[in-house]
């Protein structure tokens, strides 16, 4: 098709890429064709038929579709499709020139392999369209992988038509997992689900090859609405009544808003969550538990979605990562009041209902929104405020679906970015926030953020804070189960009962952080959230629990990704867990096979083996991994065990510089420092460490007991306090502090 443009459906290293849902007309009442009632013939096996015979009867549907986001997600390489520049075009980057050419009707790209030679590799398939364009080359295996040099397809007046690297930080090796040849760029297992219609990944662990197929190329009908082959009999008159036509997974017709004109604010009657829950199988970070098609199913019995963890999202639940939607939205108020991705975007075209604030005046009356009196500015548009935007692959913005009032304020305090300085540049957070004090729009109700951030920092008063969130059902639930996974920082009692009952909570993402921090309370108390959880509804809270009691369905789910080595390990920890040695010292192995640079799983090895063959393998942890703390942290640890002490202290000196946010590292070092007899070194190196971390309970103990034991009474008592402030139940600070008191 010449001339295709569309948003592109990128690579994401998380294992994700987008897709939003396909529509259905409204689904309507078990009604049946004329001659078919009451038969009890069996409805006809699942599979899936194809957009064709969709469009059969759908032709409006088919049209709005055709040259989407989702027609257009993945396509044969042509001369219709490839939008880059291969005239022989030479792009180079840290050193390594890559060559873009035809051979006939055919693509090329000469670029650097797996071997760090240059090759020729043909072009199989495209990835998006607009703002970029990628491509998928193959390699051995039946492997496909993303390219990283893309095609910038913006307008030349915008900075595009040239070729760029998405990683340009960095010179990236073969045996990186980041490199184009790596495992984070293979499409079969990051990009595929989510391309493609009916994929089958098709691995063999045994050979290491992939066979991964599809029901059709792109995004059609059937990735969101299920196999059609039920609706088709249902629609032809061949089967008796069925649920929803036959349909696997029916919508609702779109709901009708009223605006109050006293408020400005729009209701809705009913709220359909399963659309939302049908857009997140793509559109949210997710790690997936099932194989094949998950319509009809919610979100957590097929996936379990990321939390607000600190690597993905900013204190107050603002995007940092590459996150996909999902976990914003379910922390709006638009979302708590019903609004549903097709309130905004066509499910069809994909594309938006209405341009600029008109989007918004569907349900916010314009006459008290988008004027001067709300927004303070001469025109403006709602996203800028409300949806601000965060640049992922270079070049490709995207809009934050938290829909937030801006609060310069909070921003401030919990080092979060904010939409008012986003565009007024030059000014501070501390001058946004004065703005709109004087104008009387700023809002200092506690918003949920500020606990999540005193969470992980460990602030004090962090956990009855953290206990009070998780029970406020007025607030995003995936608020409150972060703040679960929080607890697990400071274990105590409040914490354990706030947990057990977090496991019969009526949202399904603080059961499952409920799930995964069982260990937190006493085996004796641990029933009853054991029994609650695992006979819960959804697959995504009974898999933590499977954990150990549904053994062979945990592993069987875990074998679904044998091609990844981060499942592997999980292998093996399950099985050294039974105390089943060899197999797990073979799913170690498989998994460094996998990857060499992987240390998790040489760590681990290293724990089965005799402490000679343990110590060549961090070594060579090391080697291969030379800029991480982990290894020659452990490496050092177990020349200790092994009674060599002098020698450890080189090993942990190295990974406590190497990661000095790392705690513990410098916490180890500074105790092998003590046994050196480097007492005034240990404790320097604890202070500087207390001031990146000031509410770490292992530094500030250690540092206690130092200064104590070098008569510095009185600034050990001062950290003695700090403890018991933390954490009051602790018997240890206690007796510490009473100790000092008495000196």
């Amino acid at each position: 098709m010449p001339g295709r443009r569309h948003r592109p459906l990128v690579i994401c290293l998380a294992g994700l890429a987008g897709i939003v849902l396909l529509w259905s007309w409204q689904s309507g009442s078990n009604s049946s064709p004329p001659g078919v009632k009451g038969s009890t013939a069996p409805p006809p096996p699942l599979r899936y038929v194809g957009r064709a015979v969709c469009s059969e009867c759908h032709p409006k549907e088919e049209k709005r579709w055709r040259d989407s986001d989702h027609d257009l997600a993945m396509q044969e390489a042509s001369p219709e499709t490839v939008l880059g520049d291969f005239d022989d075009a030479r792009f180079t980057h840290h050193g390594v020139t890559s060559r873009f050419f035809r051979r006939d009707r055919q693509f090329f790209v000469e670029t650097e392999g797996p071997d760090g030679q240059s090759h020729e590799f043909p072009v199989r398939y495209t990835f998006g369209v607009r703002p970029l364009q990628q491509y998928l080359l193959p390699l051995s295996g039946g492997r496909l992988q993303a390219l990283t040099i893309a095609w910038d397809s913006r307008p030349k007046s915008d900075g595009g038509q040239r070729w760029f690297d998405l990683l340009s930080d960095a010179r990236l090796h073969p045996g990186d997992p980041r490199h184009w040849t790596g495992r984070g760029y293979n499409w079969n297992h990051m990009c595929a689900s989510c391309h493609s219609t009916g994929l089958i990944k098709g691995y063999d662990a045994s050979s290491g090859t992939y066979r991964t197929r599809w029901s059709e190329i792109d995004v059609s009908c059937e990735a969101c609405h299920g196999q059609g082959s039920r609706h088709v009999s249902w629609a032809r008159g061949e089967t008796p009544a069925q649920p929803h036509r036959g349909l696997i997974q029916p919508f609702k017709k779109r709901a009708a808003w009223t605006v109050d004109p006293q408020t400005g604010h729009a209701r809705v009657q009913e709220r359909d969550s399963s659309e939302i829950e049908t857009c997140a199988r793509c559109h949210s970070h997710r790690h997936p538990l099932r194989r094949g098609n998950h319509a009809g199913r919610p979100l957590l019995d097929g996936y379990q979605p990321s939390l607000l963890h600190e690597n993905r999202y900013h204190a107050d639940g603002q995007i940092l990562d590459e996150v996909f939607v999902y976990g914003s939205f379910v922390q709006s108020k638009m979302y708590q009041a019903g609004v549903t991705c097709s309130d905004c975007h066509d499910p069809h075209s994909l594309k938006l209902r209405a341009q600029g604030n008109a989007l918004c005046a569907g349900c916010h009356s314009p006459t008290t929104y988008d004027h001067p009196s709300h927004h303070f500015h001469e025109k403006i548009q709602c996203v800028d405020c409300h949806m601000p935007a965060h640049t992922y692959m270079g070049i490709d913005p995207r809009r934050d679906h938290s829909l937030r009032i801006p609060r310069p304020d909070l921003s401030a305090r919990l080092g979060a970015p904010d939409a008012c300085t986003g565009c007024h540049t030059q000014r501070t957070q501390q001058w946004a926030a004065d703005a709109l004090s004087r104008l009387g729009k700023l809002r200092k109700t506690e918003h949920f953020g500020e606990v999540l951030h005193a969470g992980r920092t460990g602030a004090p008063g962090a956990t009855p804070r953290l206990i009070r969130l998780i029970e406020d059902r007025r607030v995003a639930g995936i608020a409150r189960a972060t703040a679960v996974t929080l607890l697990q920082r400071r274990p105590s009692p409040e914490t354990a009962s706030a947990i057990a009952r977090a496991a019969v909570d009526p949202d399904p993402l603080v059961r499952l952080a409920s799930a995964r921090s069982l260990s937190l309370i006493p085996p004796e108390k641990r029933q009853a959230p054991i029994r609650s959880l695992r006979t819960d509804p959804l697959l995504g809270i009974r898999f933590e629990i499977a954990r150990e009691e549904r053994q062979k369905e945990y592993i069987q789910r875990l074998v679904q990704d044998a091609d990844q080595p981060e499942a592997l390990l999980h292998i093996g920890l399950f099985h050294q867990r039974r105390n089943e040695r060899t197999r797990a010292l073979e799913a170690y192995r498989r998994s460094i096979s996998l990857d060499p640079r992987f240390y998790p799983a040489r760590i681990h090895l290293a724990a089965l083996l005799d402490p000679v063959q343990s110590e060549v393998t961090l070594r060579e942890a090391v080697r291969t991994s030379p800029k991480s703390g982990a290894p020659p942290h452990a490496l050092g640890l177990l020349l200790v065990r092994n009674r060599q002490p002098d020698k450890a202290l080189p090993w942990l000196e190295r990974a406590a510089s190497l990661e000095p946010d790392q705690s513990r590292y410098a916490y180890a070092y500074a105790l092998g420092l003590r046994e050196a007899g480097q007492q005034a070194r240990a404790i320097a190196l604890l202070r500087g460490t207390l001031a990146r971390h000031p509410n770490d309970e292992q530094i500030l103990f250690a540092l206690a007991t130092m200064l104590r034991d070098r008569g510095l009474h009185q600034a050990a008592r001062n950290l003695a306090d700090r403890l018991v402030l933390l954490a009051p139940w602790n018997p240890t600070y206690r007796a510490l502090r009473e100790q000092l008191q008495s000196r």
